[in-house]
């Protein structure tokens, strides 16, 4: 959604609201009561319009962190390789050696599913001879750690092949049905609250509703960073923005290896956020975000069985 969509799909949403508290007073006035259904059917259809389309947005934001766990995982592969090999030579076992045969540059330029392949050779040639290979650099830590990078990149993955299979909204049937929508509000709802209810309070707080609110600073970026409570960053943490209607930035970021995380281009001026990772306490927490341009939050995570607040 651009900014006016957003503007106007609060307006929108007061409107449907102040109807909704008021029903009663037209309960007995069909042509009133048609007009609000018809309302009701357009916002619908905004709606599920908007949900394909963030849908589809978001495909940007999730290659994003593919790649950056996929680039997590081609630097802990290159070192198990190399530790892999040079105990090979050592015992002359050539066909172990053959087994890891990649070179970096094979790991950097093949597809995703034959990079997926090849990662899942190197841990299941790794795993059996962890005693071993601790001796050339390569702790179980790491190892776990590779593992956890396999599991992070096969679910992105899947999430990224599963967006570019749905079917993308056409950007002018949104343009469309608010127009259509807004078109209505002005030539058929508005005369009929005039018309019937001109002076009384109801009247007075739809038109209210009618206002269109007009949200934040047009490009506010939130970047922040995520620690655990000694702090440590950590790495692949989830941040999520709960309430906020997609315009062409994904709502899900994952932490990178200094544990930053970054939002561009926001124009609400209040929203919730989720911070979690495995393994720790998640915090909820309603940010404000000025007219600055860049908003810092930075948090740290309790582990899990400990108390979290968020203050």
């Amino acid at each position: 959604m651009n900014r006016q969509q957003i503007n106007d799909l609060t307006m929108l949403g007061s409107v449907h609201e102040t109807l909704i508290k008021n029903k009663d007073l037209f309960q007995n006035n069909p042509v009133f009561i048609t007009t609000v259904s018809n309302f009701e059917e357009q916002l619908q259809q905004v709606k599920n319009l908007l949900v394909v389309q963030q849908d589809s947005k978001q495909i940007s934001g999730a290659v994003h962190d593919k790649n950056m766990i996929r680039s997590f995982a081609t630097d802990k592969c290159i070192r198990i390789i190399s530790a892999i090999q040079a105990y090979a030579v050592n015992t002359s076992n050539y066909q172990l050696k053959a087994k890891v045969h990649y070179a970096p540059s094979d790991l950097k330029t093949k597809n995703d599913n034959a990079f997926y392949a090849a990662i899942n050779v190197i841990y299941e040639t790794a795993l059996p001879i962890a005693d071993v290979i601790k001796n050339y650099g390569i702790s179980t830590i790491l190892l776990s750690e590779f593992q956890n990078d396999i599991s992070a990149f096969s679910k992105y993955l899947g999430l990224v092949k599963s967006m570019f299979g749905k079917q993308t909204t056409n950007t002018s049937a949104i343009v469309k049905a608010f127009r259509t929508i807004k078109t209505n509000l002005k030539n058929i709802l508005d005369p009929l609250v005039k018309a019937n209810f001109l002076g009384q309070t109801f009247a007075q707080n739809y038109f209210n509703a009618r206002q269109t609110y007009k949200y934040g600073h047009p490009s506010t970026i939130i970047k922040g960073n995520i620690s655990d409570i000694n702090g440590h960053n950590i790495k692949h943490g989830k941040v999520e923005l709960l309430n906020y209607p997609t315009n062409g930035t994904n709502t899900v970021r994952l932490t990178n290896g200094k544990g930053n995380f970054a939002f561009k281009k926001l124009t609400l001026n209040k929203i919730q956020m989720r911070i979690s990772m495995e393994g720790y306490q998640s915090i909820e927490i309603e940010k404000i975000i000025t007219e600055k341009k860049v908003n810092q939050f930075d948090f740290a995570l309790q582990p899990s069985g400990q108390f979290q607040t968020s203050e």
